[in-house]
């Protein structure tokens, strides 16, 4: 293998893990719930989590800043 491939495919094992630590973050904040003041969590449906992952129109990292500014939303009503 040259020099050239065997760098290529270093470069694409970066990427992959990239997207894999991504991948770990947004399920981190998408399932592991932060007690409101109240004591009661209000969380996302899985159908929201669903529709945040998958829409085309947010990047990733977006889409954990919408999931987050949900939840905290949520939470502050339910003090």
């Amino acid at each position: 293998m040259t020099h050239e491939k065997l760098d290529l495919l270093h470069r694409i094992f970066v990427v992959n893990e990239q997207i894999v630590k991504q991948n770990y973050q947004i399920m981190m904040v998408l399932t592991q719930p932060t007690i409101s003041k109240s004591g009661t969590w209000v969380g996302l449906t899985n159908e929201e989590i669903t529709d945040l992952y998958h829409n085309e129109n947010l990047g990733q990292q977006s889409a954990v800043a919408q999931a987050i500014a949900l939840l905290r939303e949520r939470n502050e009503k339910a003090n």
